[in-house]
């Protein structure tokens, strides 16, 4: 099928058979498509919408050509898709310390968006937090102090003109949303926070059909993340088992606050608000938010433990000070 014709048939909303859409992959991989063509595709691809068969269909071919090692013991991987779509607080930047400060070897990507001046990357930058560019380098990371953000466009050269080209369309697009399933570490669980309520089940389909375990949260305010505003839909896989609720956070102690009260615009704000909630333990909705992702975190990892348990573990790394510490042996790196 010509890339033309492709073209077509996603300007009608239809979805590519499976066999033309392996093509365009080809195409791009081998550097067959223009920038004019590799932007439209994508921009109609994310418009469509991927089913959990054009996922696996994307992780099947770039899979096989992936460098990827084996960390010795299962690594939790986070994955925020939606950040741009509600406030501007990170607040799986300061997971990933709490997290990793309870002894979870934690990865978490990051993705360069051009339209966002206090994107992820920009305040990784900023706090001087090194992003491993390369599999050598996030395995070192990893190895040293637990945790380890990593670039995915450098870290999988074979995906960076892909990467590039979906820039545009903002931080949930469908690259992203192929990524988690191209992931450099073996045996992973992953937390995947969604800006879509169907993205949760299509997710589960197709982690089911690789037998992978993860979680996938979404804010019924259209949050990427357990929100603090309104109740989460959770769905949780293990093997083929998925498992599907609706959590409130006042159940577990935490009070409703509202989307202005979590903004932060800027990148001085983010690391600001990181200080005050890691550093100075200061009481806030910021505060409670990072302790309640970081909870649903670790339970993602510990599939046995109780919600309640996770939250008090959070909550000594946090008080104690370990995660801050983590913060700053990265920063010295």
């Amino acid at each position: 099928m010509a890339l033309s014709q492709a073209l077509r048939i996603l300007q009608t909303g239809e979805p590519l058979e499976p066999e033309h859409l392996k093509r365009v992959i080809d195409a791009f991989l081998q550097g067959q498509v223009n920038d004019v063509e590799a932007g439209a595709i994508l921009a109609l691809l994310t418009r469509n919408g991927l089913s959990a068969a054009d996922i696996l269909l994307f992780a099947r071919v770039f899979g096989g050509s992936l460098n990827s090692f084996d960390p010795g013991k299962r690594v939790l991987a986070i994955t925020d898709l939606g950040w741009s779509e509600r406030h501007s607080f990170h607040v799986y930047t300061a997971t990933c310390f709490v997290v990793a400060a309870c002894g979870i070897p934690v990865v978490n990507q990051v993705l360069r968006v051009d339209e966002h001046n206090c994107s992820k990357f920009n305040l990784l930058q900023a706090l001087q937090i090194p992003i491993s560019s390369t599999v050598e380098s996030l395995q070192d990371q990893l190895g040293k102090y637990g945790l380890a953000y990593f670039d995915p466009e450098l870290a999988a050269p074979q995906l960076a003109s892909m990467i590039k080209w979906s820039r545009s369309l903002g931080q949930s697009n469908v690259i992203s949303m192929v990524l988690p399933l191209l992931h450099p570490v073996k045996d992973v669980a992953h937390l995947i926070a969604v800006a879509r309520e169907e993205d949760t089940d299509l997710y589960a389909e197709a982690f089911s059909f690789l037998g992978l375990n993860g979680s996938f949260v979404f804010g019924e305010d259209g949050t990427a993340e357990v929100s603090l505003t309104t109740r989460t839909k959770i769905t949780q896989i293990h093997g083929q088992q998925v498992d599907s609720y609706i959590f409130d956070p006042r159940r577990h102690g935490f009070n409703w606050t509202s989307v202005d009260a979590l903004k932060a615009g800027s990148v001085p704000e983010n690391i600001k608000i990181i200080d005050d909630v890691l550093k100075h333990k200061k009481p806030s909705v910021y505060y409670d938010l990072v302790l309640l992702n970081a909870a649903f975190a670790l339970k993602t990892y510990q599939e046995t433990a109780q919600l309640d348990q996770c939250i008090d573990q959070a909550r000594q790394a946090m008080e104690t000070g370990a995660a801050w510490q983590l913060l700053q042996r990265l920063q010295v790196s």
